[in-house]
Formats: structure tokens, sequence, C-alpha cells
């Protein structure tokens, strides 16, 4: 076999391996450690491919054939990493099922139960606490504004959108919004509207109608908690948002798994936790 056809064949399983790493997310399976082990092995064969071509080795000059190798090593890393960045799962806790709750609420009565443990509160004077909420306007077209009601100036606000497309029941990702930092909001200002649907990636998920049924967040590094929404949205017609006010922690609720049996009993445990007198309306600005 030559060197070319070996590159071929192990590019090919590089290129499957990464397929099954794919698969695996996909399914909701994966884990830190499999992922890890897996990128490494793509890594590698598509590392190895490269550099047994005659091409990396031909020059006359050690300088350039070290260029040759430092520049096709770097390429493949980056695209790996890239690949990485965008199949890990994002950082966020289960919503607790009804009979976790029931469970919870037994054997500890006085206490509200929680989906996440709340964030310490600072003990600083009101004037000088920075907190920031999010509210949705645009029936039609839905986009999120972040709103600073405090006396202070807030710096490094991240938004979470995580929403998924009940009329795709065959996919188990939500909508590919990214996380966002939003650089400053003056004191009783507003940042935004930030569009959520109209980038390429998200846009061809989307028709008019189709209902959208997740959870938002908000925080920053100087806030005394972050807040955690529940959003449900029709396409072209409106929808709700509520606050879950027990939720301090500023992360999004998401299913245990994304397979299509947990994302349905997420879906009922989210409408479940929020009581039709809470839903805020999305309104025009």
């Amino acid at each position: 076999m030559s060197k070319e056809t070996l590159g071929i064949f192990l590019a090919i399983i590089g290129l499957a391996v990464a397929f099954v790493l794919y698969l695996i997310d996909k399914s909701g399976k994966s884990t830190p450690v499999i992922t890890v082990i897996l990128l490494l092995i793509t890594a590698g064969l598509f590392i190895w491919a490269i550099l047994i071509l005659p091409w990396v080795w031909t020059p006359q000059s050690s300088v350039l054939r070290i260029w040759r190798v430092s520049a096709v090593s770097c390429v493949v890393l980056l695209l790996v990493v890239r690949f990485a960045i965008w199949i890990w799962p994002p950082r966020a806790h289960p919503i607790l099922d009804t009979e976790e709750r029931s469970s919870n609420e037994h054997q500890k009565p006085s206490e509200p139960v929680t989906a996440f443990s709340p964030k310490d509160e600072r003990q600083l004077p009101k004037s000088l606490q920075i907190d920031v909420k999010l509210r949705f306007v645009y029936p039609k077209e839905p986009a999120l504004v972040i709103t600073n009601p405090c006396g202070a100036a807030a710096k490094n606000i991240k938004w979470t959108v995580a929403l998924w497309n009940m009329d795709l029941p065959d996919r188990n990702d939500p909508l590919p919004i990214p996380v966002s930092i939003f650089d400053w909001i003056k004191p009783h200002e507003e940042g935004g509207p930030q569009n959520l649907f109209s980038s390429p990636l998200v846009a061809p998920l989307l028709k008019p109608g189709n209902r959208l049924f997740g959870s938002a967040s908000v925080d920053c590094p100087e806030c005394v908690r972050g807040r955690t929404y529940v959003v449900y949205i029709v396409l072209g017609s409106g929808g709700w948002f509520s606050e879950m006010e027990t939720e301090k922690s500023g992360d999004i609720l998401i299913p245990k798994n994304f397979l299509k049996e947990s994302r349905e009993e997420y879906f009922k445990s989210l409408e479940a936790a929020v009581p039709v007198a809470s839903r805020l309306p999305i309104a025009e600005k």
C-alpha cells in the first residue's frame, strides 16, 4: 500500500470516528471522557494521515519541512477543537421531574424545592447591588431585551436561550442560539433587543407557527443573583415567558437528556411549573 493510499485510509477512519462521536452526542449519551478520547483519536488519525504524505517531507530545507509539519498539525488541531466546541454539551442542570420534586418536598417541607443551588446573595447596600433581568418583545418576531433596573452599571452580562422546536420531534438538540455576552448596560437602562432567530444556523430550522419551548437565563460576575426563565413561543403569533423566582444560579433548565421521551417530560414539567397567572405575554417593546 502506497503512502498516499494509507493517508486516505487513515483520513477516512478519522472521519468515521468523528461521525460516531457526532451520533453519540446526538443520542444524548456522550460523556466528557468519551468525547475527549474520541477527539484525541480523531486528531491523531488526521495528523498521521497528513504527515505520511511525501509533500510534507519533499523540501530540501529542514526549516521548510518543519514549517509544513507545524502548519498542517496546527490546522488539524484547530479543526478538531472547533468540532469539540460544537458538540460539547451545554453546562446546565437538569430540571427535576415530578417524582423527585415530591420526594424532596416530603423530606424538606419547610424549604422551596429548586432545580439549582441558589447563588449566595452578597451583603451590599441596595444602592450598590447589581441585578439584571430579561424580557421578550415583538410577538411576531420575538427578541430579547436585557434590563438593568439598578443604580450601578452592569458589565459582562451573559445570557443564554435554550429552545426546542416542538414541531421537529426528530431533532434532539435545542436551536443553535449561541451563548452571548453583553458588554455593559448603564444604570436604569436596557440592552437590545437581541435577535434570536435570524442567524443562518437557526432560520432554516423554523417555520411560521412552530412551537418553541425551553428556558433562558441571565447573569453577570457582579450580580447578586442570576435569573432563570421559562419561555414559550409560537413563531409569528406570540408567546409568553415567566421568571422562576426561586432559581438564583442563573443556569438554564434543560431535560435530563435530549432524547424524545425526556424532552416530552421536560415540556410537561415546564408547563406545570408556571401557573397561567404568572405567564407574561410577549408584547411590543
